[in-house]
């Protein structure tokens, strides 16, 4: 299962790189590259005769995008995707430095110190199989949160999804995940310049086949109206080599599952985290 989801996702990282190379392989004719030149000698004029005035401002500058290659983007979805979003909104305990500390304190009582290099999680050392669990570990949600992100350090993806937030809970019987995670929505689309979003994915967490699964995640941009963004999902989706999804909660619960094989443990879902069981 391991050997499949590394090479599954080196496999998307390839298509996704092969795609945006190909966007910019257009042959250029000589007026072409003449104009180029000449904007560029422009550009270059326009922004010293303005240094002046942009040091006036009292502004950033907005971001420029590119929809250009996204079929059937409406002005109100393009509106919807650039409003700005106030995290304290969305979620009021963010993670940080502190999470991760009691994660690695957590790891290392539990027997996998040797995990542990320069304040991260060696990837190499964990695909080893050779640092097994030797006691219970209970992470905690944000805990949680912070060893994904150290496992990802590094990543071609880091760029451009950052998790941010955690949450398992239960309703009757049923265990939850939901997450956020801020991601430029560039790299999906290639030949694009996309704004960052925040996606928050609820998805039904079980254990299957000893691992655990996400099922039926629902995904919601920013704070946009439940119509519009259903709508605004379903473009994206249409124009992508790869759905939003697969960077969501499907994407976390199986870094989750990679640490989880890899140190020989068993899962348990708990309410506000997960406990990592010696077998």
């Amino acid at each position: 299962m391991i050997k499949e989801f590394w090479q599954e996702h080196r496999e998307q990282k390839k298509q996704l790189k092969k795609e945006r190379k190909q966007s910019k392989k257009h042959p250029k004719t000589k007026e072409q590259v003449a104009y180029k030149v000449f904007g560029i000698i422009f550009v270059i004029g326009l922004m010293i005769g303005s240094v002046a005035f942009c040091c006036r401002g009292t502004g950033d500058v907005p971001p420029s995008y590119s929809w250009d290659n996204i079929i059937g983007i409406t002005d109100e979805m393009k509106t919807a995707l650039t409003k700005s979003v106030d995290e304290k909104e969305l979620f009021d305990d963010a993670v940080d430095i502190v999470d991760w500390s009691m994660a690695r304190d957590k790891l290392v009582a539990g027997g996998l110190g040797k995990l542990i290099v320069n304040d991260s999680v060696d990837v190499d050392k964990l695909n080893s199989k050779e640092v097994a669990i030797s006691s219970n570990i209970d992470l905690k949600e944000n805990e949680l949160c912070a060893l994904v992100s150290k496992m990802t350090e590094g990543d071609e993806y880091e760029d451009y999804l950052q998790l941010l937030f955690i949450d398992i809970y239960w309703e009757d019987t049923q265990a939850y995940l939901k997450t956020i995670i801020k991601m430029d929505l560039s790299f999906l689309i290639a030949g694009t310049e996309l704004p960052q979003v925040y996606v928050t994915t609820v998805s039904c967490l079980d254990i299957l086949n000893e691992d655990l699964a996400s099922v039926g995640e629902y995904i919601q941009l920013n704070q946009v109206e439940k119509k519009l963004n259903d709508e605004i999902v379903e473009t994206i989706n249409k124009n992508s080599l790869l759905d939003i999804s697969v960077f969501t909660n499907s994407y976390v619960v199986s870094i989750m599952n990679v640490f989880i094989d890899c140190i020989n443990a068993d899962v348990e879902i708990q309410n506000n985290g997960i406990r990592l069981v010696t077998k």
